[in-house]
């Protein structure tokens, strides 16, 4: 599977080094295109789409800024290029699948963090933990356009389903 990446090399350059050897394990192959510029991202995109067979959003300021979102999501729905946001506001807005974080549950665990300060422990002493619950949304109105089947089982286990 072809994936398209649209980054900014001063926000994630790092990033994308790492995931990109990585990529091929998991049978894909990952396209990126450098955005330095906002005057960039429209010829970078297109770029993508003429060989990317998913785009894969990634948190940059320029890629998916607010001017560029309203491009980026466009042309996913147009040229029936599933869109992977990186939130469900992503999804709400037209990406066809995102993972997200349950953030009631990071609430929970920054009260626990503060009872173990409270409790005596330093804060330095305390390591920093990942959120411990990964949830997703899925588009059905997106996937319907793309005419992509979804199994049962992956729409039932999805914290919002967009109709």
């Amino acid at each position: 599977t072809a994936v398209g990446v649209l980054f900014n090399p001063k926000a994630n350059q790092d990033f994308i080094s790492k995931v990109l050897p990585e990529a091929p394990h998991f049978g894909m192959k990952l396209i990126t295109r450098e955005v330095n510029t906002p005057q960039e991202f429209p010829e970078a995109l297109a770029s993508l789409t003429r060989k990317a067979e998913v785009l894969w959003g990634i948190a940059d300021p320029i890629a998916l800024s607010p001017q560029a979102s309203e491009s980026l999501l466009l042309s996913s729905f147009h040229n029936r290029i599933p869109f992977i946001g990186p939130s469900t506001a992503w999804v709400k807005a037209g990406a066809l699948y995102a993972l997200d974080r349950d953030y009631r549950d990071i609430g929970a665990q920054c009260g626990e963090v503060v009872l173990k300060i409270l409790h005596g422990s330093r804060a330095s002493e305390i390591p920093p933990t990942p959120p411990r619950n990964i949830v997703y949304a899925v588009n059905l109105r997106t996937a319907a356009h793309m005419k992509i089947t979804m199994p049962p089982e992956l729409i039932e286990g999805a914290k919002q389903i967009f109709r």
